[in-house]
């Protein structure tokens, strides 16, 4: 059951591009919510939002916000894992996602599969294990993961063989 609409923030003056959500997990088995919007400026500089949408006891609700590299067109979260990942021409970027701690956007590594080509649509499985991309060019590939996330730095992914899209 709804309970009706909820104002969690603000992106005037901004175009969004994007809504998704991301948990992140706390040490202590807690978890803070927050909604991603992914914007673009009328000078079409990209950024993205962070909402915290459940604060934790007694916190206020926060916004976060940070730009991303010129040519950023897409954004996904994982749905396991302290990441996100942005798409540009030709480029995959992993990125550190926790809105609470001053690493937020810190950037971890990056896929080049889709050289010569822009990125149409990129999304993590739903056990994040794997990363789907597609490009212009109707290539499909698949970024399995190596390793479950423990730490960020045993975060890796191997590229899968791509497949033409018919």
């Amino acid at each position: 059951r709804a309970k009706g609409p909820v104002a969690l923030g603000s992106v005037n003056g901004l175009k969004a591009r994007s809504v998704q959500y991301f948990t992140e997990p706390w040490s202590d088995g807690t978890k803070a919510n927050w909604l991603v919007v992914q914007t673009q400026s009328a000078d079409g500089k990209p950024m993205i939002h962070y909402f915290n949408t459940a604060p934790r006891a007694g916190a206020e609700v926060k916004q976060r916000s940070m730009a991303l590299a010129a040519g950023t067109q897409l954004v996904t979260c994982s749905p396991t894992d302290g990441v996100f990942v942005t798409g540009g021409e030709g480029v995959l970027a992993v990125h550190f996602a926790s809105p609470s701690l001053e690493e937020l956007g810190k950037q971890l590594f990056s896929f080049e599969g889709h050289a010569g080509a822009e990125l149409r649509c990129i999304k993590f499985s739903p056990d994040g294990k794997t990363l789907i991309s597609t490009d212009d060019r109707n290539r499909l590939y698949g970024w399995l993961s190596e390793d479950q996330l423990d730490g960020i730095s045993d975060f890796n992914m191997l590229p899968a063989a791509a497949l033409p899209i018919q």
